[in-house]
């Protein structure tokens, strides 16, 4: 009883299902009455005795001194803040296998994956975790302490998220300007758009409003698309204007030096 009850236990305190406590108590009576009946087989067998409701009580009390102690175990271990960790990388960067896209929003589903750590911290700190095991597994300054440590690892993963998403956003934003440019255009009127930078910039601006329109109905907000361009373009606009202030401005003709000086003569005479 003692090894099937503990193994069973172990493995439903890893995974934390939601109903994990009904479980866990389904899992003790089971095997409570597994004990009583091989118990009251053998007595049945020797002189025909049964099992009194006492002997079956320190059967119960025994399973959930075996579940207390399990449990407190695997509170206790340093596996289980991997095993928190564990809970909110899965439903955030999955083992930083994630590509964060321009649209996708971090801050919620970083909210998101905190609230399901927090879901399975909980577990073991609810009432339904005391009356399970008769005492409470998890007192206030360990769930605290457990929180500090998952926030500060929660908070690094976050910020390896924004960095990806703004790294893969700027590479997207070009590499789709261009293809799609060159796709919609042809080589030849690509290479024609080219030669004439007033009328690319011009284009530009119209795919990257009509980004702006697209993701403002996909997301519910354009500020993700316009924080990823804003950036980019500004630096191109910034570079045209440099490249036409460089450009040097005609040098005034002799015929027209000529023709001013003989007209300051012509004044004086």
């Amino acid at each position: 009883m003692r090894e099937r009850l503990g193994a069973t236990t172990v493995q439903l305190l890893s995974q934390g299902p939601s109903d994990m406590w009904g479980q866990l108590r389904e899992n003790c009576s089971e095997e409570v009455e597994k004990a009583v009946a091989t118990l009251k087989g053998s007595f049945i067998s020797l002189d025909g005795r049964g099992i009194s409701d006492e002997t079956k009580q320190v059967f119960i009390t025994l399973a959930r001194e075996i579940l207390l102690a399990r449990t407190r175990e695997r509170v206790n271990n340093s596996e289980f803040q991997d095993r928190l960790f564990a809970k909110f990388d899965g439903r955030f960067n999955k083992g930083r296998a994630r590509a964060w896209l321009s649209w996708d929003n971090v801050e919620k589903e970083f909210s998101k994956a905190q609230a399901c750590a927090q879901e399975y911290l909980s577990l073991f700190d609810c009432d339904e975790a005391e009356s399970s095991c008769g005492q409470a597994v998890m007192s206030a300054d360990e769930r605290k302490a457990l929180e500090d440590i998952a926030d500060k690892r929660f908070r690094e993963e976050f910020s390896w998220a924004q960095q990806r998403k703004n790294d893969n956003s700027s590479r997207t934003v070009w590499l789709v300007t261009g293809w799609g440019l060159a796709i919609l255009l042809g080589a030849d009127n690509f290479v024609w758009l080219l030669q004439r930078p007033m009328l690319l910039l011009l284009v530009i601006v119209l795919a990257v409003a009509a980004a702006v329109v697209y993701f403002q109905r996909k997301t519910g907000s354009a500020m993700a698309i316009l924080s990823i361009v804003a950036a980019p373009l500004a630096e191109t606009l910034q570079s045209f204007a440099d490249t036409i202030d460089a450009k040097p401005k005609p040098a005034r003709t002799s015929s027209s030096s000529s023709t001013s000086s003989s007209s300051r003569k012509s004044k004086k005479e």
